[in-house]
């Protein structure tokens, strides 16, 4: 299910209108969840509805007991969570699909490494199948120079975290890995 949602989200993400790059956060996801849920429809209309997994967006996660995490197989969280988007069953541990956090102002390193951080703790502490940090209006070049000020911190993250980037309205979406992004870093650092 993991990739069908991906699929979804990208379709979605490559759909949002030029109205919706110049508004906040929270008015394009609006409109990019409403485009993952026309996907999710068409899905369902053609392989009957989908049983216990569910697209929210920000739902609060809070932390758990010691006792609760022993009984789902799972670690407590370090501290209540809100993601932009989570694709999952909210009553289990069951179906965690994917958790997602979006951006759509200029990115700083410091609310870029706390987004991958809290993807980071959501995959390894309730066990989600993907983490993706989606963003706009930033450039790759923006955020590998960002990448590049928290190498010390890389260790610290999920490098399989996907990113998906979309730089402005005109230009096509962009997959990669943290990871795939990290080793570009690197890269760049040991040409002359």
């Amino acid at each position: 299910m993991g990739e069908r949602f991906l699929e979804w989200l990208r379709w979605a993400a490559q759909q949002v209108g030029d109205g919706y790059f110049g508004h906040s956060e929270r008015v394009y996801c609006y409109e990019l969840y409403h485009l993952i849920r026309v996907k999710m429809y068409l899905y369902e209309r053609q392989n009957g509805p989908l049983r216990e997994i569910f697209l929210h967006s920000e739902l609060v996660k809070r932390i758990i007991t010691r006792e609760e995490a022993e009984f789902h197989e799972v670690f407590p969280l370090n501290e209540q969570r809100i993601p932009d988007f989570i694709f999952h069953n909210p009553n289990n541990f069951h179906n965690q699909v994917a958790t997602m956090e979006v951006k759509v102002v200029t990115l700083y390193a410091a609310n870029f490494y706390d987004d991958l951080r809290k993807l980071t703790d959501m995959v390894g502490r309730y066990q989600y199948q993907l983490a993706i940090f989606h963003c706009i209006n930033n450039s790759r070049e923006r955020l590998l120079g960002l990448l590049d000020e928290f190498e010390d911190e890389w260790a610290n993250l999920n490098h399989g975290i996907i990113i998906l980037l979309r730089e402005n309205y005109h230009s096509r979406l962009q997959q990669t890995t943290l990871g795939a992004m990290i080793e570009e870093v690197i890269q760049g650092r040991n040409q002359p």
